[in-house]
C-alpha cells in the first residue's frame, strides 16, 4: 500500500485553502497553520460586535466567476450549497469631478448611446477595445497564466513561436498608450485606466497586456459574493475540513525545517511539525526573509528579495452608517480632475492631495454586511508603500486622508455632513498589511508586475536549491489577483501530484 504523504501550509489564503482541497481530495494528508483566529488572510471578512456589521478586509472585486466554482466542479461538489453568486448589472459606477457620471453595464448593448452621449466618441471604439483585448487575453491564459515557467529551457524562452506570442501581448507598449489607440475621449481613457490600478503599478508604466482587465471585466462581467469575499473563504474552509483537511488558527509558524537543503515541516511553539511537503501562502519575501534560515543555495533567492520592485499600497477607511446610499452600486469609482498627477504621486513617494478612489459598497446588494437601515462600505485609495520612508502612517496622515474620503463620498452623494451618521469607523494602512499580514513595505499587490519580473522572470512555485519547498500568492508566476492566485495554487498541487506518482 502507498504511503500518505503529508503537506503543510503556511498561511490560509486563497492560495493555501485552494491547494489544500486539490492535494486532499487527490489522496494527501493536508494541516494549515494560520497564524489569525480565521481564515482569509487579506480575504477575510471582520465581524464588529456587538454591532453585527461585517467588513471585507480588503475590497473584491469578483472578475470569472467560473474559477471560483471551477474548484467545486473538480470534485463533486455544488459550488451553490457554499456560497451564493449575486450578478451586477451595474459593473462599476463612475462619478467624475465635474458632476457627470456614467454607469458601466454588464450590458454591452445598453451603453451605447449614454457613452456617445456623454463621451462624444463612437461606441464602436469601445467595442473593438472590449474585442482585442481579449483576444490578448486568451493568448496570455492558454499561453502563460495556466503555466509553471521555473523549469523551462532557455531555447523555449528564446525560440520564434515563444517571442511571436510574447510579442503578441505587447509587452513593450503601456496600457495607456494602448488605451488612447482605442478610446479618443480622456475621460473615458481615465475610468479604463483606473482599472489597471489593480496590479498596483502605475498605468502609464504597465505593460499594455494588462489593459485586458477592464476588457475582460466587461465581457465576462462581474460579481458580489453574498456575504462578501470572506463567505467565498468560509466555504472553502469547510470543503477542506470536510474532506479530512486540519487547520491549525493562532498558530504562527517560526520558520520553515530543513535538512540537506530539503523542507521536512514546520517549527511551531519550538516544536517541529514534520511534513513531506511545505507549501508557503505567506508573503514571498517574507518566506523567503524570515522564515527561511541560512541554507546552501539560499543565499541568492535572500539577495534578490532586497532588489525586487514592489507594488503601491492601500489606504482603506471602512464605514458603517445609520443610512442606505442609492446613488451608489456595488463598485464605484471616483475619476478626479488631475488624473495623471495624482496617479504619479503615488509612485513618486508622495500621499495625493486629490486621488481617484474605489468605493465598494456591498450593502446596495447584501443585507448580511448590517442591520437593517445600516450599510457598510469600504473607500480605498492607492498610496506609497514603505518603502518611501518619509511617509508616516500617523494620526495627521491618516486624518488627512479620512477627510479627502469623506469630502469625496459627500460631493458623489449630495448628502452633507455624513461624518454626524457614522457609527462604526477604522482604517486599513500599509503598516497594517506589513505587520498583520507580513506584506513586504506593505505592500498590497505583491511584487510589481514589470517587463522584467513577469512569466519567467518572476518567482516561480519552487525554488531550484530547497527542494519539496513550494509558493503560493500574489507574487508567484501568474500574479495577483483572486482568480489568478487560483491557477498559481492549481499549478502547486498538480507538481506535487505528478511528481510523486
Amino acid at each position: 500500500m502507498k504511503e500518505i504523504k503529508k503537506v503543510v501550509i503556511i498561511g490560509s489564503g486563497i492560495g493555501g485553502l485552494y491547494s489544500g482541497i486539490k492535494l486532499l481530495h487527490a489522496g494527501y494528508k493536508v494541516e494549515i497553520f494560520e497564524k489569525e483566529n480565521k481564515v482569509g488572510g487579506v480575504a477575510a471578512t471582520q465581524i464588529i460586535s456587538p454591532l453585527n456589521i461585517h467588513f471585507d478586509e480588503c475590497a473584491s472585486i469578483v472578475i470569472e466567476p467560473e474559477e471560483y466554482k471551477k474548484i467545486y466542479y473538480d470534485i463533486g461538489l455544488n459550488p451553490d450549497d457554499f456560497f451564493t453568486f449575486i450578478p451586477l448589472n451595474d459593473l462599476y459606477r463612475v462619478f467624475f469631478y465635474n458632476k457627470k457620471t456614467y454607469s458601466i453595464s454588464s450590458e454591452m448593448f445598453c451603453q451605447k448611446d449614454p457613452f456617445e452621449k456623454l463621451f462624444h466618441e463612437s461606441f464602436c471604439h469601445y467595442e473593438k477595445f472590449v474585442e482585442d483585448l481579449n483576444k490578448i487575453y486568451c493568448i496570455a491564459k492558454l499561453q502563460f497564466l495556466t503555466k509553471p515557467f521555473f523549469k523551462i529551457k532557455k531555447s523555449v524562452i528564446i525560440s520564434r513561436n515563444m517571442m511571436k506570442t510574447l510579442y503578441a501581448l505587447k509587452p513593450f507598449q503601456t496600457a495607456s498608450f494602448l488605451i488612447r489607440h482605442y478610446i479618443k475621449n480622456k475621460d473615458f481613457q481615465k475610468v479604463l485606466l483606473f482599472q489597471c490600478l489593480y496590479m498596483g503599478i502605475s498605468p502609464y508604466r504597465l505593460m499594455a497586456t494588462y489593459a485586458m482587465i477592464p476588457a475582460v471585466a466587461q465581457s465576462k462581467g462581474i460579481y458580489h459574493i453574498k456575504g462578501g469575499m470572506g463567505a467565498y473563504m468560509e466555504g472553502l474552509k469547510q470543503v477542506f475540513e470536510l474532506l479530512g483537511g486540519t487547520i491549525h488558527l493562532n498558530t504562527p509558524v517560526e520558520h520553515i525545517n530543513m535538512k540537506n537543503s530539503k523542507a521536512n515541516g514546520i517549527i511551531v511553539n519550538k516544536k517541529r511539525v514534520a511534513g513531506d511537503y511545505v507549501i508557503s501562502n505567506a508573503d514571498y519575501c517574507y518566506t523567503i526573509s524570515n522564515l527561511i534560515k541560512k541554507q546552501k543555495g539560499t543565499k541568492k533567492w535572500k539577495r534578490k528579495c532586497t532588489t525586487y520592485k514592489h507594488t503601491c499600497s492601500v489606504f482603506i477607511l471602512k464605514l458603517c452608517f445609520n443610512k442606505k446610499f442609492d446613488s451608489l452600486s456595488v463598485h464605484n469609482i471616483y475619476i478626479n480632475e488631475k488624473f495623471k498627477k495624482e496617479v504619479n504621486y503615488i509612485f513618486k513617494g508622495r500621499l495625493p492631495k486629490s486621488p481617484p478612489l474605489y468605493i465598494y459598497y456591498p450593502s446596495c446588494v447584501d443585507d448580511s454586511f448590517a442591520n437593517k437601515n445600516f450599510s457598510c462600505m469600504n473607500i480605498l485609495i492607492r498610496v506609497p508603500n514603505l518603502s518611501h520612508k518619509d511617509i508616516y502612517w500617523d494620526k495627521k496622515n491618516i486624518s488627512l486622508l479620512r477627510s479627502i474620503c469623506l469630502k469625496t463620498l459627500e460631493k458623489i452623494t449630495k448628502c452633507s455632513q455624513l461624518e454626524k451618521l457614522i457609527v462604526y469607523e477604522e482604517c486599513l494602512t500599509p503598516t497594517t498589511l506589513n505587520t498583520k499580514y507580513n506584506l513586504t513595505n506593505g505592500a498590497a499587490f505583491g511584487i510589481a508586475p514589470t517587463l522584467f519580473q513577469n512569466i519567467m522572470f518572476r518567482p516561480q512555485l519552487s525554488m531550484p536549491s530547497i527542494k519539496n519547498l513550494y509558493f503560493v500568492g500574489s507574487s508567484i508566476h501568474p500574479g495577483n489577483g483572486v482568480s489568478i492566485v487560483m491557477k498559481n495554487a492549481t499549478q502547486v498541487a498538480t507538481y506535487i501530484i505528478n511528481n510523486n506518482r
